[in-house]
């Protein structure tokens, strides 16, 4: 249909069934992300560090991941180039 415009899901402010990974070591930042997404009606998963990330995203292939730079262990340009590495 000429000019029928769809919804985008990344954009609309009603309930969407994408899914986003929030990566962070702090909790206070996944709470406070989390609860706002979620009123957005979006599906949230948490990771609390890379590895964690990495396995989430291999078994969900989230449409957005949001990765926090500083973590111990992988920190998110070490999770960032495995995510790529894998295709995820």
């Amino acid at each position: 249909m000429r000019g029928h415009i769809k919804p985008n899901p990344m954009t609309d402010m009603s309930t969407t069934d994408a899914t986003i990974l929030i990566v962070d070591d702090t909790a206070s930042s996944l709470q406070v992300i989390a609860a706002y997404l979620e009123e957005k009606g979006y599906h949230v998963v948490l990771a609390r560090d890379g590895e964690q990330a990495i396995k989430f995203a291999s078994s969900l292939r989230p449409d957005l991941i949001l990765l926090d730079i500083v973590m111990p262990g992988l920190d998110g340009f070490q999770t960032c180039r495995q995510l790529k590495a894998s295709d995820t």
